[in-house]
Order: C-alpha cells, then structure tokens, then sequence
C-alpha cells in the first residue's frame, strides 16, 4: 500500500520504525467511501511525433486502469500546453477543485504529465504533504 502524508503515526508491533500514515486514505478504507479521483491527460503539442503518446491513447490506457482497479473517476481534464512553464488553465482549475474537496486523487498517464516545472510540482508536494492529495496513481 502507498501511503504518502504525515498526518498520524502509527506504530507496528513487528516493526521498530515509524509509517507514516495518510488519514483521507484510512478514513476511505475504514468507512468504505469510494475515493474520487480526477483524470488528467496532457499533450505539450499539436505536432504527433514530437509526443510519446497522443492524448487519445493516454485516455484509453487511463480509462482501464481505472476500470481495472474500480477507481470512481469524477470527471477528465485534458490540456494542450507544455508543463514547462507555470500558469496552465486546466491544471490550475484541476488543483483548485481539489483544493475545494472535489477529489483527493489524480490519476495520469506518467508524474511528467502533471508537472515539468518546480512551482507545479512544488505545488503537487505540498497537496501531497498536507493530504489534500491523498493518492496519485499512474
């Protein structure tokens, strides 16, 4: 299991050392509420063969994963801008919904898609830190 967050502690008998525990993780598991994640597919450029994968094909494989491992997936953000630079629409809409509670996962084809940049992804430790972001599955 992929706990990230400090959130609380707990110790195990059979171990010596310390978990650290995500507590939005726990409570989903404990009251058996379905997580809810928000899709994000990105694609840095028009151009086909400068891209691994075409947003198309992200969305498909993104699509059976969480199929696959019965994700309750709100609602797909896609986005045609390069992560290098800070200042995405789509993503900044993304990160404030989850702000809001809206979800508490993302789920994207490779962490790359999510940020290229160090405010984006300084942004995404810090959601992750703090569990407001309690799940990022690839």
């Amino acid at each position: 299991m992929l706990v990230v967050g400090p959130c609380f502690r707990i110790h195990s008998a059979f171990h010596t050392r310390w978990a650290t525990v995500n507590y939005k993780y726990v409570l989903h598991l404990l009251y058996n509420t379905p997580m809810r994640y928000f899709l994000y597919a990105r694609k840095s450029t028009d151009v086909e063969d400068k891209q691994v994968m075409s947003i198309e094909s992200q969305l498909a494989e993104l699509r059976a994963l969480a199929k696959r491992e019965q994700l309750n997936v709100v609602e797909v953000f896609v986005e045609k801008k390069s992560a290098k630079m800070p200042g995405r629409p789509v993503f900044n809409e993304m990160m404030a919904r989850i702000q809001k509670g809206e979800a508490q996962g993302i789920v994207c084809w490779k962490l790359d898609r999510l940020s290229r940049n160090p405010v984006d992804g300084g942004q995404i430790q810090w959601l992750l830190q703090n569990s407001v972001i309690a799940d990022i599955k690839t």
